[in-house]
């Protein structure tokens, strides 16, 4: 056997622990493993959503839904994802779980089909498909550039064209 996978779950059905082995079966003392956390659904929270990943080096990224009792908590939407304290990326949203920008601080670059003009939304059509996808260097940085953009055409049943 070239390599295995080995899945645990925990009491709410939710991936736990993934362990890898490489070459051969999967040892659970010795296998490489990533793990899943989750909030505990404790305190009548009714919230068991995930908050973090830890690799099998012990690199940990967490999973940041926003201001306590803002939108994005309350709709369970990930706001952020971070190494400790460093945010490497940030997302906002078009209505529940649209993402229309996101930020990634480290290579300073935006992935932005909002545009900037409340109410428009440069980078989707009118039935919210993606027809621009400009990733864009960060504004606060110098110089600020195109740094990559993608167009597509759908014909009028959403197959994609380009």
């Amino acid at each position: 056997m070239p390599n295995q996978i080995a899945m645990q779950y925990n009491d709410f059905n939710q991936l736990s622990t993934e362990f890898i082995a490489h070459s051969g079966m999967v040892n659970t003392s010795t296998s490489p493993k990533i793990q899943y956390s989750y909030a505990s659904g404790a305190s009548g929270s009714n919230q068991i959503r995930q908050t973090s990943v830890t690799y099998p080096g012990g690199r940990v990224i967490d999973l940041d839904y926003g201001t306590s009792d803002g939108v994005d908590d309350h709709l369970n939407r990930v706001f952020a994802i971070a190494e400790g304290a460093t945010d490497l990326a940030q997302y906002r949203y078009l209505g529940g779980g649209s993402i229309v920008q996101v930020d990634y601080t480290q290579p300073d670059v935006t992935m932005d089909l909002w545009g900037g003009t409340v109410g428009t939304y440069t980078g989707l059509d009118r039935f919210g498909r993606t027809i621009n996808l400009p990733w864009i260097q960060d504004p606060s940085s110098t110089p600020t550039d195109l740094a990559v953009s993608s167009t597509a055409t759908t014909e009028a049943n959403s197959n994609l064209r380009s």
